[in-house]
């Protein structure tokens, strides 16, 4: 998960939440909609994330065991293919595949970071760089820093 979005429930989930309440205990269910802005502005269902999402985690962490042939994976949803050549092309743009579509040694390293990929690429050539940093880039890994602490901290 890249970032976490608001975003409105479709009419199937809105049923299904007001369906928990009462379920095992007492309960209610309060709606934050009208009843125009459910028949009118909620989706009857809402999109399989994998259609939606940015893929490129998720391509990582199936190149990781040596699932190669993404195209033909018998997915649930299947996204479009363009997508999956985003995520490819995304990937090997930060080094963590190389031109073949193979993993790297950056791309088995990021896949168990549990980061955006940009900040593993940031972090991780900060790590291994004797070069001085530009300031921006200074204050990008401090940036992932603080995002790493925090992370551990909540563990």
């Amino acid at each position: 998960v890249e970032s976490l979005l608001i975003s409105p429930i479709s009419k199937a989930n809105a049923r299904q939440g007001a369906g928990r309440a009462g379920r095992k205990k007492s309960g209610k269910c309060f709606r934050l909609y009208t009843e125009k802005s459910f028949k009118n502005d909620l989706q009857d269902q809402t999109y399989p994330e994998i259609l939606w999402s940015n893929l490129a985690n998720t391509v990582l962490n199936l190149k990781k065991p040596g699932i190669d042939d993404l195209v033909h994976l018998d997915f649930m949803d299947p996204p479009a293919p363009e997508t999956l050549m985003w995520a490819l092309e995304v990937l090997n743009y930060l080094g963590a595949l190389d031109v073949d579509g193979n993993l790297t040694k950056l791309g088995e390293v990021t896949s168990e970071f549990p980061l955006v990929l940009r900040w593993q690429r940031c972090w991780l050539s900060v790590q291994s760089s004797t070069a001085p940093m530009r300031f921006s880039q200074y204050l990008q890994c401090c940036q992932v820093s603080k995002y790493i602490c925090y992370s551990l901290i909540r563990c």
